[in-house]
């Protein structure tokens, strides 16, 4: 979904970020903005840096910019601002991180968007997303589950899917809630 948004923001801004708690997780999100890029025929191939480790880059025939970073060390979040944000695996970001990414976005009036899941999630998250459910929020954000089951094209069974069904009886509820549900589940 985060690839997607990046993807199809792409002609209307000149850099867009692609922030993991470390390379290595911004890497499948980067991974599926090139591949869609590709079928559309809308980046140039020699713009394409895809190392072994660290940063990621490519440059789009609208001259947009598309990097990964990492937010293991938060003073680098910084240089020329963004137009978007994608902040992959969420949950695993520090709070100091989020702030550091929410007040990058001021300059262009950018957006961000979290994604990932809720398992071991940090408390600020599990609270940031439970607060940002009431529609009435002070920051104006939305927060949506997607549960597992409503990938048909992974589990056709939904929440029947026997797959989903065996995952639910060997986690129990609030595991997988959790890790299949989309919800924040407290310690109990």
């Amino acid at each position: 979904m985060g690839a997607k948004e990046v993807v199809g923001e792409c002609p209307l801004g000149d850099l867009y970020w692609i922030v993991g708690p470390n390379y290595e997780l911004a890497r499948p999100e980067f991974t599926y903005v090139v591949e869609d890029l590709k079928k559309l025929g809308a980046i140039y191939p020699e713009s394409l840096s895809f190392p072994r480790e660290g940063p990621c880059s490519v440059t789009t025939i609208w001259g947009t910019q598309i990097v990964t970073k990492s937010s293991m060390d938060e003073e680098k979040l910084g240089a020329v601002p963004p137009d978007g944000i994608l902040m992959t695996e969420a949950a695993l970001h520090t709070r100091g991180a989020f702030d550091r990414l929410r007040a990058r976005t001021a300059q262009k009036r950018g957006w961000l968007l979290l994604t990932g899941t809720l398992e071991q999630a940090t408390r600020w998250f599990a609270e940031l997303f439970v607060y940002w459910r009431n529609p009435k929020n002070v920051d104006g954000a939305l927060a949506v589950n997607m549960p597992t089951s409503s990938n048909y094209h992974i589990f056709p069974g939904g929440e029947d899917d026997p797959e989903l069904v065996r995952q639910r009886e060997r986690l129990g509820h609030d595991l997988y809630m959790e890790r299949f549900g989309g919800v924040p589940v407290p310690p109990r």
